[in-house]
């Protein structure tokens, strides 16, 4: 985090800022420290991803453009593991979503359907079991190649219980 006081970086500066919401964030040369919640993405790129058996995205070229992706046919699926950062806040909820792109034009009447099937296990806890979370989306008018997000499902997953810091997340999307 950088600060900036009348156009140089504040150094030796202490800042203190007090939401009634969002807790407190105390910065000082060298700390930070507060209970405000920070939120940041968890990334998780599907190249990193595997893909196995009939149901298997192809990697193809993006348009006429120089990059390539995987194209997701209707159900295809790919695996991924996440472990959760040492930042994250102990039992909150968290806000999964997909990024991406439809290769042609499509009704925004017809929905595409996302989908993730996931296990998220504390450390020490059974890998066991799997919840399924879905959702319908609307691309919109003239969306080809598009960069369309979509948080699945709308309203996020349940951290109650998730009480320790690098839990697992074994998904299948």
């Amino acid at each position: 985090m950088r600060f900036v006081a009348g156009g140089v970086i504040a150094s030796g500066y202490r800042f203190i800022f007090r939401d009634p919401i969002h807790g407190f964030l105390n910065v000082n040369p060298g700390d930070l420290e507060g209970d405000a919640t920070v939120w940041d993405d968890l990334r998780v790129p599907l190249n990193t991803g595997k893909v196995a058996g009939g149901n298997v995205p192809t990697f193809e070229q993006i348009g006429s453009s120089g990059v390539y992706a995987y194209n997701f046919d209707d159900d295809d699926e790919m695996w991924f593991a996440t472990q959760m950062p040492h930042s994250y806040k102990l039992e909150s909820d968290i806000y999964p979503h997909m990024h991406w792109s439809p290769e042609t034009d499509v009704s925004p009447a017809d929905n595409v359907g996302l989908g993730l099937e996931c296990s998220w296990s504390n450390i020490g806890s059974l890998i066991n079991g799997t919840a399924v979370y879905t959702r319908e989306a609307s691309t919109g008018i003239n969306a080809q190649y598009d960069h369309l997000i979509h948080n699945v499902p709308a309203d996020g997953w349940d951290g109650t219980g998730k009480d320790g810091v690098s839990s697992l997340i074994l998904c299948r999307a």
